[in-house]
């Protein structure tokens, strides 16, 4: 019968010290996946030039707003997108790529002044769960002598990990 070496007191140490940080990385949230997508498009709805310019305001609560002439009609709708995290959830930052962005059609439309989730959320939120459904709105800049036709474009919306 052979007798097993006892292990020094550095070997000890080695061991302990290589269960402590197991134990502390288990408190670091892993890379996971995460899914943003459409659930429906902003829509500005039809709307007719009126010889000055004029906003067209689509808020994330699902409401329109012109000052002046150019709303004419047609179905419009707030935008909203949903954001799936992890389990457990861990904060997401959702951000826009830019704060405005340029329609293409018979001429261009600027959408600028986007809002998140409130008529006054701006351009920034974040959540902390795992299925978030995010609204938002933005202004439609109507020129005084617009074009007719279709006009569209695209935005991107960042959702990243805290």
């Amino acid at each position: 019968m052979s007798k097993q070496k006892q292990p020094t007191a550095s070997q000890k140490a080695l061991v302990t010290l290589s269960a402590v940080v197991a134990l502390n990385m288990s408190d670091i949230p892993q890379a996971a996946a995460q899914s943003v997508f459409s659930v429906q498009p902003l829509v500005f709805g039809s709307l007719i030039a009126c010889g000055v310019a004029n906003p067209v305001t689509v808020t994330p609560t699902g409401t329109i707003s012109s000052p002046n002439c150019a709303r004419g009609g047609g179905p419009f709708n707030n935008g909203i997108f949903n954001v799936v995290g992890t389990i457990p959830p861990v904060p997401i930052q959702i951000s826009l790529s830019s704060t405005f962005v340029n329609l293409g059609g018979p001429g261009t439309m600027k959408v600028s002044n986007f809002n998140l989730v409130t008529n006054a959320g701006g351009t920034a939120t974040t959540i902390t769960t795992f299925n978030a459904t995010i609204p938002f709105g933005a202004t439609l800049n109507v020129g005084g002598t617009q074009a007719a036709g279709v006009y569209s474009g695209t935005i991107t919306f960042n959702a990243n990990y805290m």
